[in-house]
């Protein structure tokens, strides 16, 4: 066998592999397209938002663009320790988060920019002095602030009347403290 053979042979295995290469990256760009996918994904969020928070969590609509790195969940219910009557624990009417690429293997989250319409949080305060703040499920780490150990580039809240950019300055609104089953004030 001469060389040019040989190099023959060997540049057609590699074009071969290119190939299959090729297909294999075409055929995982097709599934995380498809509803079994973003199934998937939807129940891996909320199993890990609920051991996390230690509530029930509730996902209206859920749908991941994973070219773009971004995720959109829309009526986002966290339901803590209050009963059925009561308001939940948090809301969040819409979510869009575009994910960092470099965290995106890494076990530590990053977001470029994550925007939240109408967020709502309710802490109930018992005459027993509990509240409806559930208690995490995950083992070891029990700390909530680990959910939100993340990094934000870029934080946008908006609210009914227009939507304030958050990421130079944020605005605390002062709470309206009430106990169950007072009526809440005017």
């Amino acid at each position: 066998m001469s060389l040019a053979s040989k190099l023959a042979g060997f540049g057609r295995y590699c074009l071969m592999a290119f190939l299959l290469f090729m297909l294999l990256v075409s055929a995982a760009l097709w599934y995380v397209t498809t509803d079994s996918f973003q199934q998937m994904v939807r129940g891996r969020l909320i199993t890990s938002l609920e051991r996390a928070t230690g509530g029930r969590v509730e996902l209206g609509s859920f749908h991941a663009i994973p070219l773009r790195f971004q995720v959109e969940v829309r009526n986002l219910t966290i339901h803590g320790r209050e009963m059925t009557s009561e308001l939940p624990l948090a809301h969040v009417d819409s979510m869009s988060a575009v994910v960092n690429i470099s965290s995106a293997l890494g076990a530590r989250i990053a977001f470029h920019s994550l925007t939240l319409d109408h967020p709502v949080v309710h802490i109930i305060f018992y005459p027993d002095r509990r509240t409806n703040q559930p208690t995490p499920r995950q083992q070891g780490t029990a700390d909530l602030a680990q959910l939100f150990s993340t990094s934000i580039d870029r934080l946008e809240v908006r609210h009914p009347g227009g939507h304030r950019p958050a990421d130079r300055r944020l605005v605390r609104p002062q709470p309206r403290w009430r106990r169950a089953g007072e009526a809440p004030p005017r």
